[in-house]
Order: structure tokens, then sequence, then C-alpha cells
């Protein structure tokens, strides 16, 4: 991309222009992390959504199917996704009632219904 169009790039002469020099690298960086970062999740987002899964309830699944037995305390978990308790217990909350409400096995471990 040419400089003229590239946005991080203008940002950075505009950090440098008002008397940030010193921080407009580092603020190019971070802007372009966060930047891929929000590609990824759209790629991501584009893949699972016709499972009818979010990025975290894939997490969840994935944990339980390298789990043993397929079981984990949701306090684990939770420590895992770097979530609270609670939202780990509205995850697997939604997950159940996809499976329960598709037909599927009621623990989502089953694979009968998701990806492995």
């Amino acid at each position: 991309m040419r400089a003229d169009r590239d946005p991080i790039h203008q940002a950075h002469q505009q950090w440098v222009r008002h008397g940030w020099a010193e921080a407009a690298d580092g603020m190019a960086l971070v802007t372009s992390i966060v930047r891929v970062n929000q590609l990824l999740a759209e790629r991501i987002d584009s893949v699972l959504r016709p499972m009818e899964l979010t990025f975290a309830r894939y997490e969840v699944l994935r944990l339980l199917s390298f789990a043993a037995g397929g079981e984990m305390a949701m306090s684990r978990m939770g420590s895992l996704l770097q979530v609270h308790p609670t939202s780990v217990t509205s995850l697997v909350e939604r997950l159940v009632r996809r499976a329960t409400w598709s037909g599927c096995a009621a623990t989502p471990t089953a694979g009968s219904c998701w990806p492995p």
C-alpha cells in the first residue's frame, strides 16, 4: 500500500506533527496489532457463523475436547479462557441450549453436532 493511502502511516505522521514523535513508532505498532486482530476476528467469525458458533463458544468446545473425559471444572475453564466464571457459565448454558434445541447430544463434546 502506498504510504499516502496507509492510515497507520498517516496517523504516525500526525502524531509526529503534533509533538508525539517519541511515541509515534510505538503507537503505529499498537495500531497495527489492533487492526490485525480485527481482521483475524472477522475471518474467524465468518468461518464459525454458519455453525452458529461464536469464537468464545468455539473455545469452550475446544477446551472440552482436549480435556480428559470431555469434562472440566468451570473455574478451570474460566482461568484458561481468562474470563469470569459467570461468563463461562453463560457460554456453557448457551451451548447446551443449542445442543438440546437442535437435537444434538446433551454434551457438546459428543461431537455429533460440532466439528472435531
